[in-house]
């Protein structure tokens, strides 16, 4: 799996389910009401584009800088 896209879910918190899919690229996370990003999200490492839009995040984990190929 690549891609997963849920969007408009109303997730708070992300299921940690997520964490356990290695190969994602593309997570698009937009139109929910996550007010912070669980640790684990460092572990996506294979992730190139993440969309966080229209949430409640008021800072994201140091365990971010773990995903290298981020691109804005």
């Amino acid at each position: 799996l690549k891609q997963l896209h849920l969007s408009n879910n109303q997730f708070a918190p992300l299921p940690e389910v997520i964490s356990r899919i290695q190969s994602l690229e593309t997570l698009d996370l937009s139109e929910n009401s996550i007010s912070e990003l669980p640790p684990w999200i460092g572990m996506l490492s294979q992730l190139k584009k993440l969309n966080l839009n229209n949430n409640e995040l008021k800072n994201l984990p140091p365990e971010i800088k773990g995903i290298k190929n981020l691109s804005s």
